[in-house]
């Protein structure tokens, strides 16, 4: 190893050259950080496209389930019930509701809790 300040040749591992007494401390090679670097960026890229694929997948199973009752998406059925609710137009509330969530007698009580005047 050669001293970057008077050009005389020292011992690869000095760690002061034995002419000028300049410290060789930063030309020594460094540790490498990158692998370290890299298997972290790895993690995060992975646990991010996991969230990514569950948030895709449950936001699909839901727009499904209000598909099938009618409507193109969950926010469609919300607008429809209070459109329902607002304009007293209970057909439109019952429509919006899951059948599997009303039971006969509970809708019956719907109807029974109309105001008159419609």
């Amino acid at each position: 190893m050669f001293c970057r300040y008077c050009g005389m040749q020292n011992y690869d591992n000095a760690a002061f050259c034995n002419y000028c007494g300049t410290p060789f401390t930063e030309m020594r090679p460094k540790k490498s950080k990158a692998l370290p670097m890299i298997l972290i960026s790895c993690a995060i890229v992975v646990i991010i496209t996991a969230i990514i694929i569950i948030c895709i997948s449950s936001g699909s199973r839901q727009s499904s389930t209000a598909t099938s009752h009618g409507f193109r998406t969950p926010e469609d059925a919300a607008l429809n019930w209070l459109e329902g609710v607002y304009n007293n137009n209970y057909d439109l509330v019952v429509q919006t509701i899951y059948p599997d969530m009303i039971h006969d007698n509970i809708q019956r009580d719907i109807y029974k809790f109309q105001p008159s005047y419609i």
